[in-house]
């Protein structure tokens, strides 16, 4: 995290394996953090130096003071302590905008109404005195150390979630203390398939040791797409807001659009085409919640984009039972039927194309997730795929809460990844196994039920 403070932006992935680990990150305290991110009795703490518009000789000057004379005790307590230090207002509202005076217990659009004028009645105070005049604190009949506060008004009311975390969005470059896509994850999670994580190519040491100088450069690029965890053409439903779109005009003069959009993981790359963005552009601005079918377009060293084909909004008290998600629902399960034909064509041909370019064939095989799930399950595999089908049987615990939407998602998914490895759904609430004469799935259905499910709900044997 240290490494990108200059950029956080990057770091959004970082964070969220730690929150994953059950480690968790603090937003910034002016009273807790440091000028760098550290690690104390479990949990990090947001580095100070990160915040935008603050500098690290303000950071030094604000760490200085709370040393010596110790933390910081309210807003006036902390504006007054730092009116004879380098601190501008522009400091003190980025602060206010990182969350770093939250410790204070005063609403952001307070501090935010009162901190210009308060700071300048400081310093008129302070300037007052030098020339011997009356100061704000000989009119109120206080000490000059002692602790003033702003008049804040009581008539203001406090931003909404989704205007804070912009707030530290625009200041720190990630969601700290939230991300917006939270209010929406108990209907996302049952419909989506994909996270940005996924869409970045692998770019570890394992990865560079299979690029091999002395290969063409058709070879190198085939095992490079091998890392990625999508293939071309492949078929994917994701969630994020929006925070850039770019438009173009095509050759016929009608109107695309480039979208890059966040979710929980990280940032993908959306291209909307004419024909779907006179659908949908009244949807298309910064800060929307979208919901995104669409197809995987891999690109040359670069990572791949999503060719969206239906895009709805995600909107405050949406259930699964909303009408436009079900008719989002809907499309999904004919979009897969329509994309199976395509699927078994592109995967024909990626396949042969990998026989006649890949010179180390069984490492491949050896690295194959189906090699991978058994031998986590201490299964002897044999190479001959046609051998498949007898040895492997995958067992899939449904949910006891489970609905017909549910069920229809499920049986688009295997009837595009369709393999042929047999599964079995068995149902908790009626204690029953069942297995459909159809119900076949390959290696990459079965990763997608692992994380749709859970580990815990899925058996390979």
């Amino acid at each position: 995290l240290n490494s990108f403070l200059g950029n956080l932006e990057k770091a959004s992935n970082y964070i969220q394996v730690c929150r994953k680990a059950n480690i968790p990150v603090l937003a910034p305290d002016i009273n807790q953090s440091q000028a760098r991110f550290y690690a104390k009795d479990g949990v990090i703490h947001f580095a100070l130096a990160a915040i935008k518009n603050v500098g690290n000789k303000a950071i030094s000057q604000v760490i200085s003071e709370r040393v010596k004379n110790g933390e910081f005790k309210s807003f006036g307590d902390f504006i007054r302590r730092i009116s004879d230090l380098d601190i501008n207002r522009k400091v003190v509202e980025s602060l206010i905008k990182s969350s770093a005076l939250d410790c204070f217990n005063v609403p952001r659009v307070k501090l935010m109404a009162v901190h210009e004028d308060f700071m300048n009645s400081i310093q008129r105070s302070k300037q007052q005195s030098l020339e011997g005049q009356l100061s704000l604190f000989d009119l109120t009949d206080q000490p000059a150390n002692k602790i003033v506060e702003p008049d804040y008004p009581n008539s203001l009311k406090e931003y909404s979630i989704n205007n804070r975390l912009q707030m530290e969005k625009e200041v720190l470059g990630i969601y700290v203390s939230g991300h917006p896509l939270d209010a929406y994850w108990e209907i996302i999670k049952d419909i989506i398939n994909t996270s940005s994580s996924q869409l970045r190519r692998d770019t570890n040491q394992d990865t560079e040791q299979n690029i091999n100088p002395d290969d063409s450069e058709e070879t190198n690029i085939l095992i490079a797409k091998q890392n990625l965890q999508v293939k071309d053409n492949q078929s994917v439903i994701m969630a994020g807001i929006i925070i850039q779109k770019q438009e173009l005009l095509t050759k016929t003069n009608q109107k695309m659009a480039f979208l890059t959009v966040e979710d929980l993981e990280g940032t993908f790359e959306v291209v909307v085409f004419s024909n779907l963005y006179e659908q949908v552009r009244f949807l298309l601005a910064e800060n929307r919640i979208l919901l995104i079918l669409g197809n995987i377009s891999l690109r040359d060293e670069e990572n791949p984009n999503v060719l969206a084909k239906n895009i709805i909004e995600l909107k405050e008290g949406d259930t699964l039972n909303s009408p436009d998600i079900q008719s989002f629902l809907s499309q999904t399960k004919d979009f897969y039927k329509e994309n199976k034909n395509t699927k078994n064509k592109n995967e024909k041909s990626f396949n042969n194309s990998y026989n006649d370019n890949l010179t180390n064939k069984t490492e491949f095989q050896n690295k194959s997730k189906i090699n991978n799930i058994s031998n986590q399950n201490n299964i002897n595999v044999m190479e001959n795929k046609e051998s498949i089908k007898s040895i492997f049987k995958l067992y899939l615990r449904l949910p006891e809460q489970i609905n017909s939407h549910e069920y229809e998602i499920l049986e688009a998914m295997i009837s595009y990844f369709s393999g042929d490895i047999p599964l079995y759904l068995y149902e908790e609430n009626k204690k029953i196994l069942i297995n459909q004469k159809d119900y076949y799935v390959d290696e990459q259905c079965i990763e997608i039920l692992i994380k749709r499910y859970g580990q815990e709900n899925i058996i390979l044997t």
